[in-house]
C-alpha cells in the first residue's frame, strides 16, 4: 500500500484524502480525549508555547522548497537533488539555531521548563529535512496515498506512545513523545513509499530562484501562521500557560473542521490547478467549484459550533475545561473565513503570485495582532473574540477581491459565499430553534450534539439543493459517492 503505482485523478485522491484524514481526525480526537482526562491546562499551555517557537522557527525550516516543486511546471532531476540537499541544510539550520536560542524564548515566557521541551522537540526538525524532497515528489505527481498512509501511521504511533507517557509521567513530556514519535515514523515510511535517492552534491543552478520563491512563500507563510496564533502569543506571554492551555485546547478542537475538510481539498486543489494556469476558463471553473465546496462545508459548522461549543468540550475533555468551551464558542467564526482565505491562498499559490499572498498575509496579520491585543482586556474569550472579528470582516473580503484581480470576478466569488452563507443560516435557526427543548430532554452531551446537529442539517440540505451553483456541487459529490460504493461492491 505505501508503493504508489500511479497519480491519482482528482476525485479519487479527493476521496483518498478524505477517507484517511477522517481516520487521522478520530485518532487526534482519541488524543484529545486521553489527554484531556490526563494533564491539566498548564501541561498544554507550556506545549503550546514550545509549539508556537518550533512552529514560527518551522517555516524557516521549509523556506517554501516543497511548495517550489510542487508549483514548477517542470522538475528536473537535478532540480530534485538540489532541493533535497537545501531542505536538509535549512533543516539543520533550524535545529542548531533552536537549540541556541531556547533560554531566550524560555525567559521570553518567564517558563524555565521550555528549555528541554524545545530542544527535544526540534529533533523532528532533523526527520522533517530527510523527507521533505520525497514527500514533495509525490505530492507533485499526485500520489497521495502513500503520503497519507505514511501520516496516518505517524499520527497512531504518535498517540500510543503518547497515551504511555501520559499514564506514566502525566506532564508535558507525553506531548513531547507525541510529536517526535510522529515525525520519525513518518519519515521512515516517506523513504518506504518513495525510495528515491538523489544524486552527489554539487553547486545549486538555481539557488537564486528558489530563495526567491522562498522568501515571498515563507513570509506569506510566516504571517499566516502569526494572524491565526496571534492569540495563543499574547496569551502566553502576558497571561501565563494556565489560561493559554484553556485557548490551546479550544483552539486545537476548531482546527478540527479544517485538518479533515479543507486541508484534502487544498492539498489536491494545488498541483491540479497549477497544471490549468494556461487555460483560463477551465482554471477559473476549478477555482469557483474548491470555492463552493470549501464554503459549503465550513459556513454551517462556523454557525452551529458556537450553539455546540459548550457540549462539545464536555464530550471530548470530560469536566473542568468550561472556560475552553467558551472560548471555543468564540473562535467559531473563523471557520467561516477559513474556507474563503484557504481557497484564495490556492489560487495564488497555483499562479505564483506569491507576492501578493504575502502582502495579503502582512494586513491580516496586523489586523489579528490588533485585535488580540485589544481582547485580552477580557481575558481569554475576548482575544477569541477580536479574531473572529477580524477574520470575518477583513480576511475573507479581501482575499476574494486579490483572487479578483486575475482570477474569477470578486461578483462571482461573492455569489458562491452568498449560497453557502444562506444554507448555514437555515442550519443555524434550526439548531438555535431546538436547542433549549434539547438541553432540557436529553442528559447526554454526545446525544444533545446529535440531535442538534441532525435537525440542523435538513433544513440547511433543503436550501443547498434549491441553489442551482450548490445543488449542482452536492448532485458531483453524491454521484463521486455512489460510484466508489458500486466499484466497492
Amino acid at each position: 500500500m505505501l508503493r504508489s503505482k500511479g497519480p491519482s485523478s482528482p476525485r479519487t485522491a479527493l476521496a483518498e484524502m478524505l477517507l484517511l484524514r477522517g481516520i487521522f481526525a478520530v485518532v487526534s480526537l482519541g488524543s484529545l480525549v486521553v489527554f484531556g482526562r490526563l494533564l491539566d491546562a498548564k501541561q498544554f499551555g507550556l506545549m503550546a508555547m514550545a509549539t508556537t517557537v518550533l512552529s514560527v522557527v518551522g517555516i524557516f525550516r521549509d523556506f517554501g522548497l516543497a511548495a517550489a516543486c510542487i508549483q514548477r511546471e517542470h522538475l528536473s532531476q537535478d532540480d530534485r537533488d538540489e532541493l533535497f540537499f537545501l531542505s536538509i541544510i535549512v533543516a539543520g539550520l533550524s535545529f542548531a539555531f533552536v537549540v541556541v536560542a531556547a533560554p531566550l524564548f524560555a525567559r521570553l515566557y518567564g517558563e524555565t521548563d521550555l528549555v528541554p521541551i524545545l530542544i527535544a522537540s526540534s529533533v523532528s526538525y532533523l526527520a522533517w529535512g530527510l523527507q521533505a524532497q520525497h514527500a514533495a515528489n509525490l505530492r507533485r505527481q499526485m500520489h497521495f496515498r502513500p503520503i497519507l498512509v505514511a501520516e496516518g501511521c505517524g499520527v497512531v504511533m504518535g498517540l500510543v506512545v503518547g497515551a504511555w507517557v501520559a499514564f506514566v509521567r502525566q506532564d508535558v513530556w507525553a506531548l513531547v513523545a507525541t510529536n517526535l514519535t510522529q515525525a520519525v515514523v513518518t519519515a521512515i515510511l516517506m523513504f518506504a513509499a518513495h525510495p528515491w535517492l538523489p544524486g552527489a552534491w554539487r553547486r545549486p543552478s538555481h539557488l537564486r530562484e528558489y530563495l526567491l520563491f522562498g522568501r515571498d512563500y515563507m513570509s506569506h507563510g510566516l504571517l499566516n501562521y502569526l494572524s491565526g496564533n496571534w492569540g495563543q502569543i499574547v496569551l502566553g506571554i502576558r497571561m501565563g500557560a494556565v489560561d493559554l492551555g484553556y485557548f490551546n485546547r479550544a483552539q486545537q478542537i476548531s482546527a478540527f473542521p479544517q485538518t479533515l475538510l479543507l486541508n484534502p481539498l487544498q492539498e489536491v486543489s494545488t498541483p491540479m490547478l497549477s497544471r490549468q494556469q494556461e487555460d483560463k476558463d477551465r482554471y477559473h471553473a476549478t477555482y469557483i467549484e474548491l470555492l463552493r465546496r470549501a464554503t459549503l462545508v465550513m459556513f454551517p459548522i462556523a454557525i452551529l459550533l458556537p450553539i455546540l461549543a459548550v457540549d462539545v468540550v464536555q464530550f471530548l475533555l470530560g469536566g473542568g475545561w468550561e472556560e475552553a468551551g467558551r472560548v471555543l464558542g468564540w473562535l467559531a467564526p473563523t471557520l467561516a473565513a477559513q474556507g474563503v482565505v484557504m481557497a484564495a491562498q490556492v489560487g495564488l499559490l497555483s499562479m505564483g503570485r506569491v507576492a501578493e499572498m504575502r502582502n495579503f498575509g502582512l494586513l491580516d496579520s496586523a489586523l489579528k495582532l490588533m485585535a488580540s491585543l485589544a481582547g485580552l482586556h477580557f481575558g481569554t474569550v475576548g482575544v477569541a473574540a477580536g479574531m473572529s472579528i477580524a477574520s470575518l470582516l477583513v480576511a475573507a473580503p479581501v482575499g476574494l477581491w486579490i483572487v479578483s484581480r486575475r482570477g474569477p470576478s470578486f461578483g462571482t466569488q461573492a455569489a458562491v459565499v452568498r449560497d453557502s452563507a444562506l444554507a448555514a443560516m437555515a442550519a443555524g435557526l434550526a439548531a438555535l430553534a431546538v436547542s433549549s427543548s434539547v438541553h432540557a430532554m436529553i442528559p447526554s452531551a454526545f446525544l444533545r450534539l446529535v440531535a442538534i446537529t441532525g435537525c440542523a442539517m435538513i433544513p440547511a440540505a433543503a436550501v443547498a439543493l434549491v441553489l442551482p451553483g450548490s445543488r449542482a456541487t452536492i448532485l458531483a459529490v453524491l454521484k463521486i459517492v455512489a460510484r466508489r460504493r458500486s466499484a466497492v461492491a
